[in-house]
């Protein structure tokens, strides 16, 4: 580094001024001592005087980037004088400048800066742009990449897309159905289902149009008004809509009311609203969308299940694959896998009953043992616990009251001196 240094020494030994003297000459300064404030006056004085009889020495050029020159090229650009709102339209340009300019369209008398969809120019003199989803006035722009400036456009029109799309009138929750719309825009729009009135963008269960006029949708869980509409990839608007009402799937589950546990299940139901939907079996009382071991509906009305490891109060569920929505269910207890269900006790009951209704039981079997009875017990309680229970002979039916209190109960045919319970039945009290 180059620099001059002027030293005054004040109030210094010899010594100590000998080394700032050396400093000063080694620099091409000037080394001036002093011992009292006027000697350290006349010293600054002196030294100023020195600096002012020097020159200054030029600053040394500063090198920065050469100055851009201005590209004045004009491009001619073509593009059709109509397109449709949405559709794709092929530009072409007459030559490229840097590859990183792009070809863009934008509304009639926007900024230099605005873009809409754009294509890089690359080593290309054409390329595909889609239109935008509102009609109006627009330029497809070239646009240089280096100070975002037009240097070539074509004035284009773009027009309402007209499309129609159709679909049943109803639907049951989660069902499969068609819906089919007059012409593709883009292959990329799409058509989908949502709740009428549903903010523009909303979508659910859709399907891409590619080139097809034609697929299928599921119908959402919940009943309902809904639209189905056709919306463009570009600006997410929808083109056209038709109305379709979702009712509710009707749906009856058929299976045992006690099954031994692990043993197998013969389950059927009325009808298969969507091959994924799903027959599961799962702690009564599970939140919804809850599932366990479970079999696909396919095209099938019944299939074989089998009972949960575990004793205890189940449901048999059929579950739409859309939203996970039960449609159907109904009880089932699962016992040990060595209690007996029916051990010849031919035990019949009334499935439901009116709290405080008394009801009939019968039974084919006669006693043998010295203690046989019939209970009314809460489904949860143990075999051998109840709320009421009746010692029975050679008589085969009971007139037997049920609880005040709605809820799930069984009666129970039980032979206590053998500690084994030869039938069982549900009750629903409601």
């Amino acid at each position: 580094m180059n620099f001059t240094a002027h030293v005054v020494g004040f109030d210094l030994t010899e010594e100590e001024h000998a080394g700032l003297a050396c400093i000063a000459e080694n620099t091409g300064g000037v080394f001036v001592p002093a011992q009292n404030a006027n000697e350290l006056r006349d010293a600054l004085a002196h030294v100023q005087s020195v600096v002012d009889l020097q020159p200054l020495s030029p600053p040394e050029p500063v090198t920065g980037p050469e100055p851009q020159q201005q590209v004045n090229a004009e491009i001619e650009v073509e593009a059709p004088a109509t397109v449709v709102t949405g559709a794709s339209f092929a530009v072409s340009w007459s030559s490229m400048i840097d590859p990183q300019d792009y070809v863009t369209i934008v509304p009639v008398g926007a900024d230099d800066t605005t873009y809409g969809d754009y294509q890089r120019v690359r080593d290309d003199t054409e390329a595909n742009l889609i239109a935008p989803a509102d009609p109006g006035l627009y330029e497809v722009r070239y646009v240089l990449d280096e100070g975002t400036r037009v240097v070539g456009f074509a004035p284009v029109e773009v027009v309402e897309a007209e499309v129609t799309i159709s679909a049943p009138d109803e639907v049951t929750t989660g069902a499969s159905f068609i819906v089919s719309w007059s012409s593709s825009v883009h292959p990329q729009d799409y058509v989908t289902i949502v709740s009428a009135g549903a903010d523009e963008g909303s979508y659910t269960n859709y399907q891409r149009v590619r080139d097809d006029t034609e697929n299928s949708l599921t119908a959402p869980s919940e009943p309902g008004l809904y639209e189905v509409r056709y919306v463009l990839e570009e600006g997410a608007r929808t083109l056209a809509s038709a109305s379709i009402e979702v009712v509710e799937a009707e749906v009856i589950l058929n299976g045992p009311d006690v099954a031994r546990a692990q043993t197998s299940l013969r389950i059927n139901w009325s009808m298969a609203i969507h091959p994924q939907d799903y027959i599961t079996i799962v702690p009564a009382g599970a939140d919804e969308g809850t599932y366990r071991d479970y079999i696909r509906v396919r095209t099938d009305l019944e299939g074989d299940m089998n009972a949960p490891a575990e004793p205890g109060l189940y449901e048999i569920r059929y579950v739409l694959q859309e939203g996970t929505r039960t449609v159907s269910s109904r009880m089932l207890e699962v016992v040990g896998a060595d209690a007996p269900l029916d051990d010849g006790a031919g035990l019949v009951v009334p499935a439901q009953a009116s709290p405080g209704e008394t009801i009939t039981v019968s039974w084919s079997d006669t006693a043998e043992s010295a203690d046989q009875r019939v209970s009314i017990a809460r489904a949860d309680q143990a075999d051998f616990g109840w709320i009421e229970a009746h010692r029975v002979g050679k008589e085969t039916t009971l007139e037997l009251t049920m609880p005040n209190e709605p809820g799930r109960y069984e009666v129970r045919y039980l032979d206590i001196g053998g500690q084994a319970v030869l039938g069982r039945a549900i009750v629903e009290v409601e």
